[in-house]
């Protein structure tokens, strides 16, 4: 939908709970001007602090914001670090995300023992689904093995490929217009 502002919002809330790609995405669009005003040196900021815990693909994309960066965007960049790492980073987030964690799992109602009456599937953005038994699992709501899930997803994230065969004509429905 090309609802910019709002994603930056979106993806800021989610940051505010430690969350790694969000705060990368936060930082893309601020590198490139999506929703905000571009600012690189706010940009390098955010993918620090999704490369605080080491993933290597922030940790790259991290490293080349900087080495394309001037010397005053550096300046910059290191004077405005100190007060979104405040409120942003791993120590000052992470208990909140555990709270938040702790909080909505109590609120929760339904069977905790995984019965189900159908197979219904939670789809996770960037990871997959998950079927709903496991909605209970504490590796979604004990901080800690919540932490753990997700390192193992982001250092050595899930890659494939995508094979793309001949050009197909294929009709629209419309008359039999074909359209390639």
């Amino acid at each position: 939908r090309k609802a910019f502002t709002e994603a930056i919002e979106q993806f800021k809330r989610a940051a505010w709970y430690a969350d790694k790609p969000s705060q990368a995405v936060v930082g893309e669009m601020y590198w490139d001007g999506m929703g905000v005003a571009q600012d690189r040196a706010l940009g390098l900021v955010w993918m620090d602090l999704a490369a605080e815990r080491g993933y290597d693909f922030f940790s790259r994309k991290r490293d080349y914001y900087w080495n394309t960066l001037s010397a005053a965007e550096r300046k910059r960049a290191l004077a405005a670090a100190r007060e979104i790492h405040r409120e942003y980073a791993d120590e000052a987030a992470e208990p909140r995300l555990a709270a938040a964690l702790r909080r909505e799992r109590a609120k929760m109602t339904g069977s905790r023992v995984g019965s189900m009456s159908s197979s219904v599937q939670i789809i996770v953005p960037g990871y997959g689904s998950i079927d709903a038994t496991r909605f209970y699992d504490p590796q979604f709501w004990d901080p800690k093995q919540y932490r753990e899930w997700h390192d193992q997803v982001w250092r050595k994230p899930l890659t494939g490929q995508v094979k793309v065969g001949d050009l197909e004509t294929v009709c629209d429905g419309q008359q039999g217009r074909q359209e390639p």
